[in-house]
């Protein structure tokens, strides 16, 4: 009875050591493995470095995206300390008109133009710088083209020389009875232009067999009311470029087409102001026409059916190249002069408009 007590015991002894080591086997594998699972948690060789970079790239706004596959992509802008973001700006897809082409080959013709005037090639040299000017010169060029126009025409136009290739100009021989006011009929120019150009002093001393110079007319203006200038073509060659007075705010120069009138341009003219009733004798100084007057008819636009315009000379030079006239269109008196043997009587069209 003793023994089989003892025998019980042993085994209960040997069961519970059994149960402890399976226990402490189970505590021992749960420990290693949440040891392996806690470090697989966290990417291997990653520095304190590499993290920060990882945030930063995470905070970082997205690239720009390119909608157009027309498109290159643009790089930003490099940015200071005090600067602000700029916006991506990128190409219209559909450029605007090359304006810069026109420019271009306007430059082109200019200097092409200069080069022929430099040989003496003055036909050449006005057909160019015409050409470049109708155009369209950049605006610091203008300037030069114009003072160049009225240099070239002193030699082709207003001297007694012809030149090869001259279709506006030729020789013409003094037949008996011959009148110079009759010959400027013929070619469509006022006589005084042939006085001008051969420098005949007086009509009468034309002399039958004389050769002289003459033009083919007629002449014909343009004046650019925004500008202030005047153009003078005979055909579609710039011969002159003049400044000039146009009317006043709520005087305006009407724009439009006019006609050099028939009987209507003076020498040394007189005048009656219709505002005062004062009236202007030939050679009063303080006549406001100067020197000569060239009365104008409106054909079309706001200038038509208008009558009492005209071109004239000036008291006042200090305001020409603005508007402070009454409506007509004002020059210089050396100028108009130079003018009025040019514009023919029923014949000449002065085009008043914006450039």
């Amino acid at each position: 009875m003793a023994r089989s007590s003892y025998t019980n015991r042993n085994n209960d002894y040997r069961g519970r050591k059994i149960f402890l080591i399976t226990a402490f086997i189970l505590l021992a594998g749960l420990a290693v493995w949440r040891l392996f699972s806690s470090r697989s948690s966290v990417e291997p060789h990653q520095s304190p470095t590499n993290t920060a970079v990882a945030q930063a790239n995470a905070e970082a706004p997205p690239a720009p995206v390119i909608t157009n596959i027309s498109e290159k992509p643009q790089k930003l802008p490099a940015k200071t300390n005090n600067a602000k973001p700029e916006q991506v700006r990128r190409k219209p897809a559909i450029e605007p008109a090359p304006a810069a082409a026109k420019s271009g080959k306007a430059e082109k013709l200019l200097s092409e133009g200069r080069a022929a005037m430099e040989r003496q090639d003055y036909i050449t040299a006005r057909k160019k710088i015409s050409q470049a000017m109708a155009v369209g010169l950049p605006k610091q060029k203008v300037k030069l083209a114009e003072s160049l126009i009225n240099r070239i025409s002193d030699f082709w136009l207003f001297s007694r020389r012809l030149f090869p290739n001259d279709s506006h100009c030729r020789r013409y021989r003094v037949a008996s009875g011959d009148l110079l006011v009759n010959i400027g009929k013929k070619f469509d120019v006022p006589y005084q232009i042939l006085m001008r150009i051969n420098d005949i002093k007086k009509p009468s001393s034309l002399r039958a067999g004389q050769n002289i110079k003459v033009v083919q007319g007629p002449f014909h203006a343009v004046v650019d009311r925004s500008r202030f200038m005047m153009y003078v073509y005979l055909g579609d060659v710039l011969v002159r470029v003049y400044p000039v007075s146009t009317g006043k705010p709520g005087r305006e120069t009407p724009v439009g087409r006019w006609l050099v009138e028939a009987g209507k341009k003076q020498i040394n003219p007189a005048w009656t102001d219709p505002d005062t009733g004062r009236q202007f004798y030939p050679d009063d100084k303080e006549n406001p026409l100067g020197e000569r007057w060239i009365g104008l008819k409106g054909l079309d636009g706001n200038a038509k059916g208008r009558t009492g315009f005209g071109i004239h000379g000036t008291i006042e030079p200090e305001k020409i190249g603005t508007a402070a006239s009454r409506g007509c269109v004002r020059l210089l008196n050396k100028d108009v002069e130079e003018l009025y043997d040019m514009l023919t009587e029923g014949k000449s069209r002065v085009q008043v408009g914006y450039e």
